[in-house]
């Protein structure tokens, strides 16, 4: 930059590993420099929106989210429209669609409640292994599987990860009714809790291997010893 300041994908590099140091509004800064020397938008709204998150501006950040649609390892839509718009749901039936992983569902399917609030039937079209957890999810009348087709009918959709715009949220109204979701009473999985017990406490230790950036977020158990 010191040697071309238009230098526009310079600016957007440099950009990226301010916000790795942890510096989000220089960040910030430094991708709006780039638009402003000529990089095209498009190419920097994605990082844009994961640094307006990061520092807790929901509103922009999610706004921006949406650019994650013109990634090419982006997930699929799924369905196609009618999207919803955030307009009137009474009387409706609308099914929102996972898009990414299952963190992410589990996560996001939070949302299920507030729709169910606005009058609508719920459909939650999901990966398949958490067909049986949704299922017992409140606000989620029925639980599908996203790879089998047809899908059931529906007036509208909602990409899951779309919700916190369209329902516009803050870090001060972020859906927080916990628990909200509830193991199948039938499940294999189950854990002995030694007696005394007065806290238990979960820890995610990995995640899927082949997510390109696993490394830098599956920690194993060993620095938990």
């Amino acid at each position: 930059l010191a040697l071309d300041p238009k230098f526009g994908a310079a600016a957007f590099n440099l950009g990226l590993v301010l916000r790795d140091l942890g510096r989000i509004n220089d960040a910030i800064a430094m991708f709006k420099h780039s638009v402003d020397i000529g990089y095209p938008f498009d190419k920097v709204e994605w990082d844009l929106s994961l640094a307006y998150l990061t520092l807790g501006d929901l509103a922009n950040g999610f706004k921006h989210y949406e650019a994650r649609w013109r990634l090419s390892e982006a997930g699929k839509m799924l369905v196609d429209g009618p999207m919803w718009d955030g307009g009137d749901l009474t009387g409706k039936t609308i099914m929102i669609t996972a898009e990414q992983g299952f963190g992410d569902t589990i996560q996001f399917v939070r949302y299920a409640p507030l729709l169910k609030q606005r009058g609508a039937k719920v459909i939650v079209a999901c990966q398949g292994p958490l067909v049986s957890l949704f299922a017992r999810t409140p606000g989620v009348d029925l639980a599908v599987d996203r790879d089998r087709r047809p899908l059931p009918p529906h007036d509208t959709f909602a990409p899951l990860l779309s919700l916190p715009r369209l329902l516009g949220t803050t870090i001060q109204n972020i859906p927080n009714r916990v628990p909200y979701v509830f193991p199948p009473p039938n499940s294999p999985l189950k854990l002995q809790v030694p007696n005394g017990t007065r806290l238990k406490v979960g820890l995610v230790w990995a995640g899927k291997p082949s997510f390109k950036n696993d490394r830098n977020r599956s920690v194993g158990l060993l620095p938990f010893l």
